[in-house]
C-alpha cells in the first residue's frame, strides 16, 4: 500500500493548523519567525492544492497525512454571519480592525477579508470575535447523522 508522507516541517505545520494554532503560535512552537511560517504555509497550500488553512486540514485528513478524527470546530467555517452587526459592534467599542486582529491573533488583512465577506470566518475565531464585541450570534450546532451517532456512543 502506498502511503503519502509530507516532509517533517510541512507535517508539523499542518498538524499545528489542524490544532487551530495561529501563525504566531506555530512560530513559537517551532522556533521560527512568523514570516518563515507564512512561507511554509504557502508551500504547504501549494503542495496540497489547498486554498486556505481549513482546506489544507481537510485535504490532510482525506489523504491520510493527518491521523485521528476530523476536528469538529477549528476547521468549521461559518456561513450566514451578520458581518455588519459584528463590525458595527466593534466600531461602537472603539476597536480598530488592527486592535481586533491583535486580540484574535490574526493579521489585519486576514480579518479584513473576513469582515468584508471575501472569506468565511472559522467558527472558533467567530465565536471569540462575537464574545469580544458582546454580540450573541445564537449559534447552534447542527450535527450530521454520523456526528449524532458518535456523540450518542460517547454518552
Amino acid at each position: 500500500m502506498i502511503q503519502l508522507v509530507l516532509p517533517a516541517p510541512m507535517q508539523t505545520t499542518l498538524e499545528a493548523i489542524a490544532d487551530g494554532d495561529t501563525t504566531r503560535q506555530i512560530a513559537r512552537r517551532v522556533h521560527l519567525s512568523p514570516n518563515t511560517v507564512k512561507d511554509r504555509l504557502a508551500a504547504l497550500y501549494a503542495q496540497l492544492g489547498a486554498k486556505d488553512r481549513a482546506n489544507a486540514v481537510s485535504i490532510g485528513f482525506q489523504l491520510g497525512v493527518l491521523a485521528g478524527r476530523l476536528p469538529t470546530l477549528p476547521c468549521v467555517l461559518a456561513e450566514g454571519v451578520p458581518l455588519d452587526a459584528l463590525v458595527a459592534a466593534r466600531e461602537r467599542l472603539g476597536l480598530t480592525q488592527r486592535d481586533m486582529a491583535a486580540r484574535l491573533g490574526v493579521s489585519r488583512v486576514w480579518l479584513c477579508h473576513r469582515e468584508t465577506g471575501r472569506f468565511l470566518f472559522p467558527l472558533l475565531t467567530l465565536q471569540r470575535y462575537a464574545a469580544i464585541v458582546g454580540v450573541d450570534l445564537g449559534l447552534r450546532r447542527e450535527l450530521s447523522p454520523a456526528h449524532e451517532e458518535e456523540e450518542g456512543e460517547a454518552a
